[in-house]
């Protein structure tokens, strides 16, 4: 999901660029720094320019303006950059203004420019979502730096949602060719693995969007301990995806340990680069390595390097480069500002999935509740696998029964501790959950 998270709009850029309307606004985490806990929101970041003294020069800043009826539901964002010595002007960069539907989903963004210190409408997004509040289709609509106002068709998007927690993404792009020479339309298609994650990524291009050709592939490996399924990318992609649409951030969600990212090139797959994720002993993330090949080696790009303050929240995240050899320097720092607030819980319906599989205790020893709730009556059944993906034992039931597991295979041999995957089927439906055995 890499290349599904990372819009096309920015092909807008070039145009709103010539016209010195910003520098480079702070659209990269925004939507994807979450808090450590519920009484905290994200307030502003700030972003800073390491100096040759090493000292830091701040370049931009994006504020986060909440709504007084739902206090973690944004309403705007405001984006300003400074003058050369680090003046952050509030008359200068631009403003983003969501619009939500009755499920508290974004259905609408209005990004403004201010190139004379005047509010412009420049780009405007519309999401649709279907009956269980999924996200499947996405709208661009932009101006030209010297037409402001007179927004054109820019981008496409359209996410076609398979069995279970499968999906797949259909772009359509207006003057690709213009600025990337690319074709105008472009499809992602993903291999999942027990759990619904996404562990493979293909991209496709097409000048007809009837004959296709292969494009880039992502691979993406998990920590041992993610949790995360199917259902949790629909949800992300359905809550977060709408409001970043000029957003540079391409993670994944859930804690992702490994991406390598190949080119079809010479009808073969060539790596182009890779990223390796490390974590802390709480399971936070603390940096992110860059790399690229040099023949049968890897070497570094570029990392990423994160800290946390004393409540748990993101504090600042310092980004370097390669600077001979193996060696990175400084580059860039981004500084996040939390607020912490008190008051009900946002009346936010997320995407509602068919079907959902929920066990306990976990972790287990002696036996296993299993509830699946569905919206059908219809009979399924439950698969007990292992990390291998085998099939150790299999139940069969209703919805919304309990169902228990022994901890036994199927000749009724104890399993070993270790970690297992349940995979509830009814139908075209499916869903998964990890459980962990204790001896």
């Amino acid at each position: 999901m890499r290349k599904a998270l990372y819009l096309l709009p920015l092909l807008l850029l070039p145009m709103l660029l010539a016209a010195g309307v910003f520098q480079d606004l702070g659209f990269k985490h925004l939507g994807t720094v979450l808090p450590f806990s519920m009484a905290y929101r994200l307030q502003n970041e700030t972003y800073s320019h390491y100096q040759e003294d090493h000292s830091l020069l701040p370049t931009e800043r994006t504020n986060i303006h909440y709504s007084q009826t739902y206090p973690t539901r944004i309403d705007s964002v405001t984006f300003n950059h400074s003058d050369p010595y680090g003046f952050i002007s509030p008359d200068t960069g631009a403003k983003l203004v969501y619009f939500y539907n009755a499920a508290g989903m974004i259905e609408a963004t209005d990004l403004y420019f201010t190139p004379d210190s005047v509010l412009e409408l420049s780009i405007k997004s519309t999401a649709e979502y279907d009956s269980q509040n999924r996200l499947v289709r996405i709208f661009l609509y932009g101006a030209f730096y010297d037409d402001l106002g007179n927004l054109e068709p820019l981008l496409r998007r359209h996410i076609v949602y398979g069995a279970g927690s499968t999906f797949e993404i259909y772009d359509w792009v207006a003057d690709a060719d213009e600025y990337e020479d690319e074709d105008p339309y472009s499809r992602i298609s993903f291999l999942f693995d027990a759990q619904g994650r996404i562990i493979q990524e293909y991209e496709y291009s097409s000048a007809d969007s009837v004959n296709w050709v292969q494009k880039t592939k992502t691979e993406t490996t998990y920590h041992p301990q993610d949790t995360s399924t199917g259902y949790d990318y629909i949800s992300f992609i359905s809550q977060y995806l709408p409001s970043m649409f000029l957003n540079r951030s391409d993670e994944y969600p859930g804690k992702v340990q490994q991406t390598t990212e190949y080119e079809w090139y010479n009808e073969a797959w060539a790596a182009r680069s890779r990223s390796l994720y490390t974590y802390d002993e709480q399971i936070r993330k603390i940096s992110i390595d860059e790399q690229q090949p040099s023949g049968d080696v890897w070497e570094i790009d570029g990392r990423d390097l994160f800290y946390y303050d004393s409540s748990g929240n993101l504090d600042f995240i310092v980004m370097q480069i390669r600077q001979g050899g193996s060696s990175c320097t400084n580059t860039m720092r981004i500084d996040f500002a939390w607020e912490t607030y008190t008051a009900n819980s946002d009346l936010l319906q997320g995407p509602i999935p068919d079907l959902r599989i929920k066990a306990y205790p976990v972790p287990f020893a002696g036996e296993l509740n299993i509830i699946a709730e569905s919206k059908s009556s219809a009979p399924l059944k439950i698969g007990i696998y292992n990390q291998r993906g085998q099939l150790l034992n299999e139940l069969s039931g209703l919805p919304d029964s309990n169902l228990a597991w022994d901890g036994r295979d199927k000749s009724g041999k104890a399993c070993s501790s270790g970690i297992y995957f349940l995979r509830a089927t009814q139908g075209s439906s499916t869903a998964t959950a990890k459980i962990v055995k204790l001896q």
